[in-house]
């Protein structure tokens, strides 16, 4: 089976997501074995970490930008791979068995977590001066949390000259 330990919830960019693979006995890892991940259009790469020598292998996935997933899960019942001189055998030396239960049915990280990847960086979509005011308001594409500060800006005047920003505002696009 594969799950993570990590909770349920939305994870971005830079956080590091561990999926364990569980198997019937314990297995000796050999190289860095690789789990791929459906990611979107940019697919993923979970590196083995840890777990030689037990039952449960960890893989470590970073996410990135443009990673997205309303629910992860690895690619397909063959997304458990190794490398050249990688391998996953157990006691007796024999070649552990790498088929996945299929993405989304049970035993599958898709079914056993609630994970949401969301890589896409927010972006600027504009910005406005209020007249009168050393204030600007900066539009994002979506919810973002906290503000920049107001010493970051210096706004140019049309008649040359700057003059200092003290707050600044930010309002998601609609």
């Amino acid at each position: 089976s594969v799950s993570s330990t990590k909770d349920a919830g939305s994870y971005g960019i830079g956080q590091v997501i561990p999926i364990q693979v569980l198997f019937s006995e314990v297995v000796n890892v050999v190289g860095t074995p690789q789990l791929a991940l459906e990611t979107g259009t940019t697919d993923a790469i979970a590196y083995y970490a840890s777990g030689t020598g037990t039952n449960t292998l960890t893989f470590n996935y970073t996410v990135a930008s443009p990673h997205v997933a309303t629910d992860l899960d690895y690619k397909a019942t063959t997304s458990l791979s190794l490398p050249s001189s990688s391998s996953i055998r157990d006691n007796l030396s024999t070649n552990a068995t790498l088929t996945l239960a299929s993405p989304g049915a049970a035993n599958s990280l898709g079914n056993a977590e609630a994970i949401v990847i969301d890589g896409v960086r927010p972006t600027f979509t504009g910005y406005a001066g209020n007249a009168g005011t050393k204030t600007i308001t900066l539009t994002t594409s979506e919810v973002v949390t906290g503000a920049p500060d107001g010493s970051d800006f210096t706004v140019t005047l049309a008649g040359g000259g700057t003059n200092t920003v003290t707050a600044v505002a930010v309002a998601t696009a609609s």
